[in-house]
């Protein structure tokens, strides 16, 4: 557990700036592919409240739903900060 929550925490920010370009491009494809890892890494780690954010996003990327999106990704950017925080504190960093 405690290698894959770090290879999570690792990747996290990443992922998430990844998200905001793909946002801003109006790319959903890849914006759905990143949703959907995110949310299967997180359903794995017991973040379940940010698992469902992605999920919703993904279905919503799926959809090419852009307003969707646009509009809630504040809620998952912000999730996102709170799991990293959390995170950081369980790995002692």
């Amino acid at each position: 557990y405690n290698s894959k929550i770090e290879i999570f925490y690792q990747e996290l920010e990443e992922k998430m700036s990844a998200l905001f370009k793909y946002r801003n491009e109006q790319n959903m494809e890849d914006y759905c592919i990143v949703t959907h890892a995110l949310k299967t890494e997180a359903k794995y780690l017991g973040f379940d409240k940010f698992s469902e954010l992605a999920y919703e996003h993904e279905l919503n990327a799926r959809e090419k739903n852009i307003d969707y999106i646009t509009s809630n990704y504040p809620k998952l950017k912000m999730e996102s900060i709170r799991i990293q925080d959390l995170v950081k504190k369980y790995l002692g960093k």
